[in-house]
Formats: structure tokens, sequence, C-alpha cells
């Protein structure tokens, strides 16, 4: 009887000590989200926030193979937002790029590389990240400020109108509960 009582207890503390694994995975999974994301729901710099820190929290993120495949979407265009923030453009459409390719529904990460192509100059192939943003989520409001982008294709050929699409701030993205 002695015998069958402490195999329930370490039973019963295996279970406690699996729960508590699963409690601190989840508070250290938080704990790299937080950092990872340069912005706001708002469209503002977060407090304390700076590139550098984003992308080294979204590279654990990407690199540790536990998110879900919308969780590496999210970590892949908040770290492209950083990347663009720092003016390291083609980083930052390499990023969108992959985020894109795990959700192609990602209106958020076409909005923000036809923001990084719109600062490389590019101006037909940010016009069709936009116009593929709208199609896929209409009700996304453009983010605050005006970039320099033309209103039409045609226009990508002369010098940019700096009063046409709003689209140069960035949205964050947060992934999915897995």
């Amino acid at each position: 009887m002695e015998e069958h009582i402490r195999a329930i207890g370490r039973a019963v503390l295996a279970i406690v000590a699996l729960l508590l694994a699963g409690t601190a995975a989840a508070q250290d999974r938080d704990q790299q989200w937080n950092p990872c994301g340069l912005y706001d729901e708002h469209g503002k710099v977060r407090a304390g926030a700076s590139q550098d820190l984003v992308i080294g929290a979204c590279t654990a993120i990407i690199q540790s193979a536990q998110e879900s495949t919308k969780g590496l979407s999210a970590a892949f265009a908040n770290r492209g937002n950083a990347y663009r923030d720092k003016r390291e453009y083609e980083r930052a459409i390499q990023d969108f790029d992959q985020a894109i390719k795990l959700d192609p529904n990602n209106a958020v990460a076409f909005d923000n590389r036809g923001i990084a192509y719109g600062h490389k100059r590019e101006y037909d192939r940010a016009i069709q990240d936009f116009d593929k943003a709208i199609r896929l989520d209409p009700t996304t409001p453009p983010p605050s400020t005006t970039a320099a982008m033309p209103t039409t294709a045609s226009a990508s050929t002369t010098a940019p109108s700096r009063t046409t699409i709003r689209r140069s701030g960035s949205t964050r993205i947060s992934p999915s509960p897995s």
C-alpha cells in the first residue's frame, strides 16, 4: 500500500512539473514576442523599442522553430519593419517575401513591402503590393504619414508626387494563438 501511495505521489509530482514547465514556456514565448515588434497596435513606435532589439527578438522566434506558420509570418514581417526603418530595404523586402510566402493573405505584409519598394523608388512594385493589400483587406486603414509615391503605375516613369498614397507607416503583426 505504501509503495502505491509513493507511485501516486511521483505521478502527481511529474504532472505538476509538466504544468509548471508549460507555464514557463508560455511566459518565455511572451517574453520573446514582446520585443518582436517596433510598433504598437496604433502604428506608434513602442517605448524602449529599437530596430536592433526587434531584429534580435524576431530572429530568435524564427530560429526557435516553435511557431505556427502565421506566427512565423508575423515574426518575418515585424523583422522586415525593423530592417525597413534602418533603411535596409533589400533585407526588409526579403523578410516581407518570407512573411507573404508563409501567409499569402497577410495584407499588412504586402502593405509594408510596398512601403519598402516605395523607398527604393520601385513604384510599380509598390503600387502592386498596395493594391494586393487593399484587395485582401479593404478595411485596414492606411498608416498615418505620407510616402513619396505616385498615384498611378504610369506615374512611375516621372518624379513621384508627395501628395499621394498614404502608406509610409507600418503595422505590427502579432501571432495568432498557437
